[in-house]
């Protein structure tokens, strides 16, 4: 499959089922393939956290969840979460986003986090980037 192809068939899932559990093998292949996203002056200024526990899932899920226009309950299915955190960029890329009064870091997440829902398509998973 060509590219192109292969992001014309990718899709927000918003249904999972979560009984079926993400094997570690597929994550450590997301995870690697995150960690290769460009990022400005390489910084790589993000986190990843893997909560797979349902107690903290239902929280995050909560948390995520707009309680007035009642969307984004779906994702208290999803078998994983994979929460992306901003660290701090690396002195060049933060001078930068100063320079260009832009924060590459936000911009560094987006692409972070587009390489983590191709890379989990890649493995036969859904996803769905909330922000």
């Amino acid at each position: 499959m060509d590219f192109l192809d292969f992001v014309s068939s990718r899709q927000s899932d918003r249904a999972f089922d979560a009984t079926r559990p993400v094997e570690k093998e597929k994550l450590d292949r997301i995870l690697a393939a995150a960690r290769l996203a460009p990022s400005a002056c390489n910084s790589q200024p993000w986190k990843f956290i893997v909560i797979d526990d349902p107690e903290i899932k239902n929280r995050v899920a909560d948390a995520t969840a707009n309680r007035i226009l009642s969307i984004n309950h779906f994702t208290k299915q999803a078998p994983i979460h994979i929460v992306i955190v901003e660290e701090q960029a690396n002195l060049s890329a933060g001078f930068g986003g100063w320079v260009k009064n832009k924060h590459f870091p936000h911009i560094d997440i987006g692409i972070v986090a587009a390489h983590i829902c191709l890379a989990a398509h890649a493995e036969g998973l859904g996803s769905c980037i909330l922000g």
